[in-house]
């Protein structure tokens, strides 16, 4: 399960934002589905790109972070949301080839 977003400033919420949509698309994908069975209930894998155009110098790519947003650093969070923001077209492809 792909998400997209295209940003024309940079965001360092898209992390956080990106939690929620999933949410709402995982919601929508086990409607009918009992989640309090022993039965283990498979989801698909999630993956998060952002496509930035905007004028501020960015890195020709970089990782987003849910867990940059904590108050407080863990070593190991137990929930992380990484969000890749390619630059290059190049990078998109890659990464479209690593979801498939």
């Amino acid at each position: 399960m792909n998400l997209y977003e295209h940003q024309s400033s940079f965001n360092p919420n898209m992390p956080l934002r990106d939690l929620f949509y999933i949410a709402r698309q995982l919601e929508k994908y086990t409607l009918g589905k009992s989640l309090y069975s022993s039965k283990l209930r498979k989801i698909p894998v999630p993956r998060f790109v952002v496509f930035y155009n905007g004028t501020q110098e960015q890195p020709e790519s970089r990782i987003l972070k849910l867990s940059d947003a904590f108050e407080k650093q863990v070593p190991s969070p137990e929930l992380e949301v990484k969000v890749t923001m390619p630059l290059t077209v190049q990078q998109v492809c890659a990464f479209t080839a690593l979801t498939v």
